[in-house]
């Protein structure tokens, strides 16, 4: 998050020293792609065509995921300034993940259930299938729930940066190793335990640890990454070309099974920790040479990073309640129509969502409560390094 203080009501933010702003434009780009994914989802992919599009689109941007969660272990590792005690953390952690969680849970289930025609499809959940659900985030909202997990592990994570480099290396083995296993096991390997894991493994954080300690160790050398030399960003330029690649085409090549990695569960698509470091890194210097040529840009694009929590959280409604209309217009507006001929409905549908996300946003945060369940500052600004939320 960025470090500001607002001395008197109602003024502007001033920003510390320390911030960064080319880490706000990281983060708006990497919600640009989670809210892709939801729009990309309303797409026609009835074709052979069509679902290579659609899965090359979701995967790619899914990878906005990945890139948070780096950026919560980034931010973490380059503040020097969060004192706190681990419980004063955490305490102050869950105005900003507990809260929204709450709420945001309960009105997603609500809307689920009575605002659609859910209810005349299938049967009504058992309470046992509700509490599962309010536990591990219902819908969209699985984010939450690691965010807590990442919360609890960065209120005691080690300060030494050598150490954190071994963590970090330690993270991506196990990481990688973990989510490799999920795609070859036997469908009966591990009995109900693995089953139960494997059921949830998109939500909990041994399968993204490697994403969190990578990003607080890069956090540490955060100057020297940001003055890599024009070979460094050409390699990791082809890096990131080269592993988006292998993303999307992988599983074609036979090396797992592809229905291993379908709707949420592709989130531990293995390749997304290499892709995700690279697309970090390309997204940091993209940053920098924008807002070095354009300059103004900044306080909009910290006032956009501030409200991206926001965004992620409110744009699934609107979507629930336009996407349908966006179904029944005519070419080259029906966003049913098979890839790549939707990618204008897509584009439509997606700026009209996240347009009406930002209205709700800007009126939000006008009050205090408003602020709260959106994951946003109730008073003073003060550095709160981790994680990243979004």
């Amino acid at each position: 998050m960025a470090t500001t203080v607002a001395p008197i009501p109602g003024a502007a933010p001033i920003r510390s020293t320390s911030y960064i702003p080319a880490l706000d434009v990281v983060r708006i780009m990497a919600l640009l792609g989670i809210m892709s994914t939801h729009a990309v989802a309303w797409a026609g992919r009835d074709t052979a065509e069509a679902a290579l599009w659609s899965r090359a689109l979701e995967l790619l941007s899914r990878s906005g995921v990945s890139v948070f969660v780096l950026l919560s272990g980034v931010l973490l590792g380059y503040s020097s300034s969060r004192q706190r005690p681990p419980l004063e953390f955490l305490k102050h952690r869950f105005w900003r993940i507990g809260l929204p969680w709450m709420v945001w849970a309960i009105a997603w289930a609500a809307v689920f259930l009575f605002a659609t025609d859910a209810w005349q499809r299938i049967p009504l959940p058992t309470l046992a299938e509700v509490v599962d659900a309010l536990l591990y985030g219902p819908g969209y909202l699985y984010f939450l729930v690691l965010l807590g997990q990442l919360t609890l592990l960065a209120a005691v994570y080690p300060t030494k940066r050598s150490t954190r480099v071994w963590l970090a290396v330690a993270a991506a083995v196990w990481q990688l190793a973990l989510n490799a296993l999920r795609l070859v096991v036997a469908d009966d390997w591990g009995g109900d335990a693995w089953f139960a894991i494997d059921t949830h493994a998109y939500e909990l954080a041994p399968f993204w640890i490697g994403h969190f300690a990578v990003g607080v160790a890069a956090g540490g050398y955060l100057a020297a990454l940001r003055r890599v030399s024009a070979w460094g960003r050409l390699a990791t330029a082809a890096a990131f070309a080269v592993t988006a690649w292998l993303v999307v085409f992988a599983p074609g090549l036979g090396i797992w099974q592809d229905d291993r990695l379908n709707g949420a569960s592709s989130l531990l698509h293995p390749l997304y920790l290499p892709l995700a470091c690279a697309e970090t890194l390309l997204l940091l210097w993209f940053g920098e040479a924008l807002l070095t040529a354009l300059p103004a840009l900044t306080p909009a694009a910290g006032s956009l990073a501030d409200a991206s929590f926001g965004l992620y959280l409110i744009q699934q409604y609107p979507l629930e309640a336009i996407g349908p209309l966006f179904q029944h217009l005519p070419t080259p507006f029906n966003v049913s129509d098979q890839l790549p001929g939707s990618l204008l409905a897509v584009t439509v549908l997606l700026a009209v969502t996240a347009g009406i996300a930002a209205v709700a946003v800007a009126l939000l945060q006008k009050t205090v409560w408003g602020r709260a369940v959106i994951g946003g500052n109730t008073g003073v600004r003060r550095p709160d390094p981790a994680p990243a939320d979004g």
